[in-house]
């Protein structure tokens, strides 16, 4: 028998990712399930997977399974010998701001390992470790509520998986959309997986977050000027940058979808790509997240550190079952911004 250790040697964390796609049928039958009570929310392109939108779609159908939280296994699994983080992942920089968990629960069809978190503005970030036992669990371990404080917070997801090693294990990185800003300060915060298929057991993970350290880094540009694009306004309200991650906040009078790059002194590029959108009296509002793996030639300390930046938009159109087509753009000096 091979050892554990020589397996666990094996698994290398520079190896090409794998792009995952989801079918067609998939995605009428996820729009269709979901559409009735959640904005649209376009996918980010983050670790170069198709991204699948899942809304919480179990918390109006009645509420949600009994979490089981005494499934721990007795004995050591691979998982939890593995270490990827957002240290890993993002930046160096997380292992002061991210709160780390690194819990491990254990299911009858896989193992999982909420390794780290942060919360910033209306989004909570995850990364959750699963070791699939080369079964096909795929849909085994979705998010499907985030209690804060003892109140249901999960409005919406965005996110991404990435294989580690052979298809065994892989990162889950998940972007849940908040109801509402959450207080500073200590949180108590709950966190339930499973299938919204309802096809497998329920598990989940309890903890706190301090977001003091987060929230004091954030850097803050109120801008509210308005971009032509083409024949269309592009209202550019805001951009929010802190260690971690970048934000921008933007509003339009059509529903098309927007892509930002940001250029900062040195030459360096940095995407935005909408995750969210509202429209409400004629008007659409989106939030827009960097997106370093796609697009861009800077990370988020590049992006953290820039002291101006220069800002080009894209007009992607409307959202036409995931296809992309840029309509115009701006120049990439269409607006200038010093922080």
């Amino acid at each position: 028998m091979t050892d554990i250790y020589e397996k666990l040697n094996e698994i290398q964390f520079d190896d090409p990712i794998e792009e995952v796609t989801i079918t067609k049928i998939e995605k009428e039958k996820y729009l269709n399930q979901f559409k009735k009570s959640f904005n649209k929310k376009k996918s980010p392109k983050i670790k170069k997977r198709t991204i699948q939108i899942v809304a919480a779609a179990m918390l109006l159908m009645g509420g949600l399974p009994f979490m089981n939280h005494d499934i721990q296994a007795n004995t050591v699994k691979m998982i939890e010998n593995i270490t990827y983080s957002f240290k890993d992942i993002i930046t160096p920089q997380a292992s002061k701001y991210a709160t780390h968990i690194n819990e491990t629960v254990s299911v009858d069809k896989l193992d999982a390992k909420l390794t780290d978190v942060f919360i910033n503005d209306k989004f909570l970030t995850y990364n959750l470790l699963i070791d699939t036992k080369e079964k096909d669990t795929l849909h085994l371990a979705d998010i499907i509520s985030v209690k804060i404080n003892g109140r249901e917070m999960m409005e919406g997801l965005s996110g991404s998986s990435e294989y580690l090693k052979d298809k065994k294990v892989y990162s889950d990185i998940g972007l849940v959309h908040l109801r509402e800003v959450p207080p500073k300060g200590i949180l108590d915060v709950e966190m339930t997986f499973g299938s919204f298929e309802g096809n497998g057991e329920t598990f989940g993970f309890k903890f706190k977050v301090d977001t003091t350290e987060l929230s004091k880094s954030v850097k803050t540009k109120s801008i509210n000027k308005a971009i032509l694009v083409g024949k269309e306004h592009v209202k550019i309200e805001a951009i929010a940058l802190n260690p971690l991650s970048g934000e921008i906040k933007i509003e339009a009078e059509n529903e098309h979808n927007y892509d930002i790059n940001l250029y900062d002194e040195h030459g360096k590029k940095y995407f935005f790509n909408t995750i969210k959108s509202n429209r409400a009296a004629e008007k659409s509002s989106s939030i827009l997240v960097f997106n370093q793996d796609v697009g861009s030639t800077g990370k988020i300390d590049d992006l953290f550190k820039a002291k101006a930046l220069d800002v080009e938009i894209i007009d992607t159109g409307k959202d036409h079952n995931g296809q992309v087509k840029i309509e115009n753009k701006t120049d990439k000096k269409a607006l200038h911004v010093e922080f």
